[in-house]
């Protein structure tokens, strides 16, 4: 996949959102609009080769993860995407659900995998949390999980092959 122009504006934008984020006091607000953020990050870094007509024709607004289950950029599927996502380190992440304005910025959690991501889901208990993103900060690869797992969409793991 090829790197979008906007790769190193997001990187940095997203470097003073996070900065900016420390230093006020966490809200609901705040949270709307980290999420909002990070989704047009996701759409900007992963599906930033696809016109806006592509995206509109795989409803990428309304599930980011349909980008991989219409195959518009290379991504791992499966237990094969868990394999890659529990071997990647993870200094710093993003982890935020697509019907929820809730976003967790977990920094220093080496150890994160997909069994505390799990345990991250039950405890929400809620279809609003059925779809999640865990994002390295800086857009280097993304995990997924969908409410459609069952039927053999996902997880998905992307990554940025700059």
């Amino acid at each position: 996949m090829k790197v979008t122009k906007y790769y190193s504006k997001i990187k940095v934008f997203l470097k003073r959102v996070i900065n900016r984020l420390r230093r006020l006091k966490y809200d609901n607000q705040t949270s709307r609009w980290l999420w909002f953020v990070f989704s047009i990050t996701i759409k900007k870094i992963f599906a930033g080769g696809l016109s806006k007509k592509e995206q509109e024709d795989i409803y990428l607004d309304y599930m980011l993860w349909h980008l991989c289950s219409y195959q518009k950029v290379d991504c791992l599927s499966g237990n094969t995407a868990v394999e890659r996502f529990e071997k990647i380190k993870k200094k710093k992440i993003s982890l935020f659900f697509q019907f929820s304005n809730t976003v967790f910025v977990v920094e220093n959690e080496v150890n994160f995998n997909s069994a505390k991501l799990n345990e991250t889901v039950q405890y929400f208990d809620s279809w609003e949390v059925s779809d999640c993103y865990v994002m390295d900060h800086y857009g280097e690869w993304c995990f997924i999980t969908t409410h459609e797992q069952d039927y053999g969409l996902g997880p998905y793991f992307i990554e940025n092959n700059r």
